[in-house]
């Protein structure tokens, strides 16, 4: 595996002599923007 940063700034990997843009992350996200999940109602806890 290499990683290429291109001057451009683009960053690209090869793995098995295949190229493929990668996305750098700035930062974590709790939840995703891209993916929005329904949230499940929590349960109560029986007595």
């Amino acid at each position: 595996m290499l990683i290429i940063q291109a001057f451009d700034g683009n960053l690209f990997v090869t793995i098995d002599e295949k190229i493929a843009t990668v996305k750098k992350l700035e930062t974590h996200e709790i939840h995703s923007k891209e993916l929005n999940l329904p949230k499940k109602p929590k349960k109560e806890a029986k007595k």
